[in-house]
């Protein structure tokens, strides 16, 4: 039976179950996983599970390959495959089956002030806490601070392990940081609506520079947009601190995000349905490698993870109705 993915501000048992999950992965380690094992600079750790996902994202947002999981029409299918195997593993530890990863509707905070964002109960030290930003002078933003309070803050054992820097991916130990409000505000509801709107799925030329097409505005890199919905990426700049850079994973509103990405392209799929194959899914010759139907899906370091999951093309996470739904899709 499909699982039901669920709202994680109005559905108390899904949050508590992802916390415990979240807290679970952090605190298990598998065999061999280690920084010097893995080839990341710094001092020698070992890595959780939870470490392992943030790794894998950052691995492949580094070296020049940004574009194998980002930027292109691959960028909602392989993140379904990571939200994929992040819920199996979370059902896993916690041996419930039933467990659906839960999602961020953050298009109803994105209704609230600019000021009064940062204060959304989802930030909130019941739900995954705060983070403010310190404040840097003059007209400069605010810094990254650790989160004060929640389940993954400062004081709670909660430690980042694995960061992107300027000269690439390291090993660090340190609480989690944010700058909530400091570069963007929230996107609104009405913004995924005018997203929801749009057809084809891609166009040409299939990478960051696409102005027509879903899979741009609802990634949010599409230049001189006049529907400015810049979905995903403005969630991120909004977060801040951790959720800037490739190792995002290492916060869990990561993955509240983009199952709420998800959630906005399963509901486009429902709505464009009779739109032609190729209108659903790009299959020219223009689109990238990596990014094809049959592709295999970016996998670095899956071989890590428990379980080996095996790796699925393009196509595998096209169609996925039979694995799990939301309880309510967005209009």
């Amino acid at each position: 039976m499909a699982i039901v993915r669920q709202n994680v501000m109005t559905n108390a048992a899904a949050r508590g179950s992802y916390i415990n999950g979240v807290t679970a992965l952090k605190n298990e380690f598998p065999t061999g996983a280690t920084t010097i094992a893995l080839g990341v600079p710094g001092p020698k750790q070992t890595l959780s599970t939870w470490d392992l996902f943030a790794l894998w994202h950052g691995r492949a947002m580094s070296m020049n390959q940004n574009a194998v999981i980002h930027q292109g029409p691959v960028f909602p299918p392989w993140h379904r495959w990571m939200l994929l195997l992040l819920e199996a593993n979370i059902a896993r530890v916690l041996q419930q089956p039933s467990f659906g990863l839960p999602y961020w509707d953050w298009g109803a905070d994105g209704a609230r002030t600019p000021a009064t964002q940062p204060a959304s109960p989802v930030f909130g030290a019941t739900a995954f806490g705060g983070g403010l930003g310190i404040a840097s002078g003059g007209a400069q933003p605010a810094l990254p601070a650790l989160v004060p309070d929640g389940p993954f803050g400062s004081t709670s054992g909660f430690v980042v392990r694995v960061a992107a820097s300027p000269t690439g991916i390291q090993s660090v130990a340190r609480p989690l940081r944010r700058r909530l409000g400091a570069l963007s505000v929230l996107p609104t509801n009405a913004e995924v609506t005018a997203a929801l709107a749009l057809t084809p799925y891609d166009a040409p030329p299939f990478d960051g520079r696409s102005v027509t097409g879903m899979r741009n505005q609802l990634e949010g890199w599409a230049p001189n947009n006049p529907i400015p919905p810049h979905l995903h990426n403005q969630v991120h700049v909004f977060i801040g601190g951790d959720m800037e850079t490739g190792t995002s994973p290492n916060d869990p509103l990561f993955y509240l995000n983009h199952a709420n990405i998800d959630r906005i392209w399963a509901s486009w799929q429902q709505k464009h349905s009779a739109l032609p194959v190729t209108q659903r899914y790009p299959t020219g010759k223009q689109v990238p490698a990596g990014h094809r139907l049959t592709d295999l899906l970016y996998s670095s370091l899956t071989n890590q993870l428990p379980g080996t999951p095996l790796v699925p093309k393009v196509n595998g996470m096209i169609s996925v109705a039979n694995l799990y739904s939301y309880d309510q899709l967005p209009n």
